[in-house]
This record gives structure tokens, sequence and C-alpha cells, in this order.
């Protein structure tokens, strides 16, 4: 009896552990989930910001040199019309500048500042990308906002597409620079190429008609 007796004690201990074990990791899977859900408030916040930021420097800076912004575009376009773009210095000078960018935010992300670098990269693209989309505001009105989105294709998707991939990857594997990721490094390296030299590709060789169509409608 007294044998018995101990082993349920032995057993009702390790029920125990494991029941703590378990509220321990539930507990760590609702923080891993909330933490989840408040960075991409914070990320949904710092790009609306960014948005307004962008679009109100267009409108209420730029909005009185509008007349020149419209002579530029008309010259860009004569430029694309009656001048033969040389397509292949054009990708070349296009794949340096993807892959640099490429390169230097994989390089970023391999270190412990990662999350840093992303939100100030985050902030600069959206600052960019909603100035852009002020202009083609001004010129063209509620149309230029289709007129916008279409000018990043198809090039926009992969390039973006690819970037975010990586971020998220890098983040969920803890990617930095030491002998257990070499692999991945290389990899993410490798790809980096080939996405400079496709988004390059598609931009040199279909985005100059996309813009020049779109212009002239």
């Amino acid at each position: 009896m007294q044998i018995f007796f101990i082993r349920n004690k032995i057993k009702r201990r390790k029920l125990v552990n494991i029941d703590e074990d378990l509220l321990e990791k539930e507990k760590n899977n609702i923080k891993q989930k909330t933490n989840i859900k408040s960075e991409n408030i914070r990320i949904v916040l710092t790009v609306f910001l960014c948005e307004i930021i962008g679009i109100l420097f267009v409108t209420y800076v730029s909005r009185n040199h509008i007349f020149d912004i419209e002579i530029y575009k008309m010259y860009f376009l004569k430029k694309i019309n009656y001048q033969n773009i040389n397509q292949e210095k054009y990708s070349i000078y296009l794949f340096t500048q993807y892959l640099k960018e490429i390169v230097l935010i994989e390089a970023l992300n391999f270190t412990r500042y990662k999350k840093i670098v992303n939100y100030l990269y985050l902030v600069y693209k959206t600052i960019t990308l909603s100035i852009s989309l002020g202009i083609f505001l001004l010129i063209y009105g509620v149309e230029g906002q289709l007129k916008f989105i279409l000018t990043l294709l198809p090039h926009g998707i992969i390039f973006y597409g690819y970037i975010f991939i990586f971020i998220r990857n890098c983040f969920k594997y803890n990617i930095i620079f030491c002998k257990k990721h070499i692999g991945k490094i290389i990899m993410y390296t490798f790809l980096a190429i080939i996405i400079s030299f496709i988004t390059a590709f598609l931009e040199s060789k279909f985005n100059l008609k996309i813009i020049y169509h779109l212009t002239l409608v």
C-alpha cells in the first residue's frame, strides 16, 4: 500500500509539472500573439502617418510648381517617344540600383539592429511613394491613384514582395552574421542578385511603355 501511494504521488507530481509547462507555453503563445498584433498596429499607423506626410508635402509645398511638373512630364514623354533608349545600358543601371538597395537591406537585417533598420526603410519608402502618388493626384485627379499603381507594375510587386518575404523570414529565424547562418546568408545574397536582375529587366522592358500610355490618356 505504501508503494502504491508513493507511485500515485509521483504521478500526480509529474502531472502537475506537465500542467505547469503547458500553462507556461500557453502564456508565451498568448504573449507572442499580442506582440505580433501590437507590431502590426504600429506598422499600419506608421504607413498611414507617412502617407499623410507625403501627400501633404506635395499638396502644400509642391502645388505651386504643378505647371513645372506638367512641362517636365511632357518633356519626359517626348524623350521616350522620339528617342531610342539603350535598353541594355538602362537595364544595367536599374540592376545596380536595385542590387545595392537589396544588399544593403539584407546586410543590415543580418545584424541586431534589424528592427530599427526596417522601420526607417518603411518610413523612407512610404514617404517617397506617397510623394509620387501625390504628384499623380495633382496632375490626373482621383484616377491618378490607379495610374500610379500601374506604374509600379510588374517590377514593383516582385521587388517589394521579395523584400517583405526576406524581412519576415529574417525575423522568424533570427538570421545574423555567424557560421550557423552562413548558408542562408549566401542563399539570400544569391536571391538578391536574381531578383535585381528580374526587376531591372521587367522595368526596362515594360515599365516605360506603361508610363507612356498611361500619361497620354
